[in-house]
């Protein structure tokens, strides 16, 4: 089977592969490629032209038609594609084009008059589109009639087919043809019976309509005729009831307003008898106020100018014997003052002569305690020491006579390089702990302050915030380091900057170690009285370990060795005798 390919796009039909028809049925075949806005249409027609007649056919699922054999001869053909979107009652349709024929074996036998023509075909097929346009069958019902139709029309076709190379079977093809086209026919006249029973079922559902609607209005039309009577009675009702209660309503009204008259005369009459007593009962009890009150008055005015008098009198006795007694005794304190500072001069050349002969004292007593440092240093003294560390030149100013060391023992030798005396000792304040411990330095914890000051030389000490001669004056008063350039080294895990404090100042400015680990410090004229870490944010976590180093000169020393203040040689365990 031949078939010609056309592209559909933007509603317009463009050849796209294929060549020209012959008009031989079931020889040629249309298949159409649609663009995207046919999607929604599920049902798709072709609708063939031929010099003014038009034949349509559904497209098939793959959207291809089997071009009829009316188009053999024909010079006028043309064609065109619509669709139907049934759920949105829509309809969409391509432009018309033109096609070109060429005549087949068919066309030449075609004006044998007695081969079975397929106008019933086309009327049928017609009218199935026209009854699915009005609504009368469903798309699926007019599918399927069509479709067995077409079935029937292609096996009629399928015979006429074989019998187009054999004339002498022309007839029996035409019988069979005319069987299959009064198998249409039946086909035609069910559906139209369809029809004429489904138009039964209707004008039945509207008589029964029309008497559900006539028995309603009759109901609803006597439900009104006794409501309307029932209020007709109830409102005679509440008229005349309501009359009625006017009458009592107004008869209490006047009753109550005569009794509102009368009682309201008999208030005023009683409000003006009580007014005219008030009245004359307040000025009489008036007039007895007026007189008892001046008579007071002039009884108290008399009193206070006669107690003033007496007043005044006493106060200038008083005021009399006070100057007197102030004048006697200011008399006798000059007096004794006098006395006291004669005694008192005698008494301190009494006491110069006697300071001079302690002074005499103090001078023999000097000269007793030079000549008992010689006899103690002439003495043999035994002595046992088992600290860490043991500084031979604190012992006593003696020979050695006798050097023992017991247990396991340690010399640890230094040079006195570390100028730096930082001593042991822990605190823990705003959220630290700060541990000075072999000249070890620790700080763990997280601050609970801001602008935290640490101070870690004379003992620890610890402030929030800025220190100074003020708040914290024991910070400014030492003598640490002066009188040289010194090199701070800082070893061990430290990330925070070393402030310098200075003597009788509150600067803190001055750099001792940065993050740099080292720095130079001329001290020629300053003192160091201390150092001290600075923490700025509260919670900040800090976890420190570190030790500090300080050397003459302008090297750093990272070789850490113990403040000792000289050269030193130190033992465990030892026992030595001198």
């Amino acid at each position: 089977m031949r078939q010609t390919t056309y592209n559909i796009n933007d509603r317009r039909i463009n050849w796209a592969e294929g060549t020209n028809i012959t008009g031989n049925e079931n020889v040629d075949k249309f298949h159409f490629e649609f663009d995207s806005e046919w999607d929604a249409f599920n049902a798709k027609f072709f609708v063939l032209i031929v010099e003014g007649t038009s034949y349509i056919d559904q497209l098939d699922n793959e959207n291809s038609v089997i071009l009829r054999d009316v188009v053999y001869d024909k010079e006028n053909v043309e064609f065109g594609v619509y669709g139907i979107d049934t759920t949105n009652n829509a309809k969409l349709s391509t432009n018309i084009i033109g096609i070109e024929t060429t005549e087949s074996i068919w066309g030449k036998i075609r004006d044998i008059s007695d081969l079975p023509s397929k106008t019933q075909w086309e009327i049928y097929t017609e009218e199935m589109l026209g009854l699915l346009a009005q609504g009368a069958i469903t798309l699926e019902e007019c599918q399927q009639a069509l479709t067995d139709a077409r079935s029937a029309r292609d096996t009629a076709e399928g015979y006429k087919n074989t019998t187009k190379g054999y004339m002498d079977s022309t007839e029996g093809y035409k019988n069979t043809a005319k069987g299959y086209m009064d198998t249409t026919e039946g086909f035609k006249n069910d559906t139209a019976l369809l029809k004429q029973q489904t138009q039964g079922i209707v004008d039945t559902f509207d008589a029964n309509v029309s008497q559900k609607t006539t028995d309603f209005n009759d109901n609803a039309s006597a439900k009104t005729t006794a409501f309307n009577n029932n209020a007709t009675a109830k409102t005679t009702a509440f008229n005349e009831n309501y009359t009625e209660k006017v009458g009592v309503i107004d008869q209490k009204a006047s009753d109550f307003n005569n009794n509102y008259t009368n009682k309201t005369n008999a208030f005023n009459q009683n409000a003006s008898d009580k007014t005219d007593a008030f009245n004359s009962n307040a000025t009489s009890k008036t007039g007895t106020f007026n007189d008892n009150a001046s008579s007071k008055t002039d009884a108290f005015n008399s009193n206070a100018s006669s107690k003033t008098g007496d007043f005044n009198d006493n106060a200038t006795s008083k005021t009399n014997t006070f100057n007197q007694n102030a004048s006697d005794k200011t008399d006798a304190f000059n007096a004794n003052y006098t006395q006291k500072v004669a005694d008192f001069n005698d008494n301190t050349s009494t006491y110069v002569q006697r300071l001079g002969a302690v002074e005499d004292d103090v001078e023999d007593h000097e000269a007793r305690i030079t000549d008992l440092e010689l006899l103690k240093s002439n003495l043999n003294v035994e002595t046992t020491t088992k600290s860490t560390y043991h500084n031979i030149i604190d012992s006593l100013n003696a020979k050695i006579e006798d050097f023992v060391m017991y247990g396991m023992t340690e010399q640890y030798t230094t040079t006195g390089k570390n100028k730096l005396k930082i001593e042991d000792s822990i605190l823990t304040d705003n959220g630290l702990t700060a541990t000075i411990s072999n000249g070890k330095i620790k700080i763990t914890g997280t601050t609970t302050e801001n602008y935290i000051w640490i101070k870690i030389t004379d003992g620890l000490d610890m402030r929030a915030g800025t220190p100074n001669t003020s708040n914290k004056p024991n910070w400014f008063n030492k003598s640490l380091l002066t009188g040289n350039t010194y090199t701070f080294s800082k070893i061990g895990t430290c990330g925070y900057t070393l402030n310098g404090l200075i003597n009788g100042t509150s600067t803190t400015s001055m750099l001792i170690a940065s993050n740099a680990t080292e720095n130079t410090v001329d001290l020629t004229e300053t003192i160091l009285s201390g150092i001290a870490i600075y923490i700025q944010d509260s919670g900040t976590r800090v976890n420190i370990e570190f030790l500090i180093q300080a050397v003459e000169g302008n090297t750093a020393d990272y070789n850490y060795e113990q403040y000792t203040g000289r050269t030193t040689f130190a033992f465990s365990n030892i026992s030595t005798k001198y």
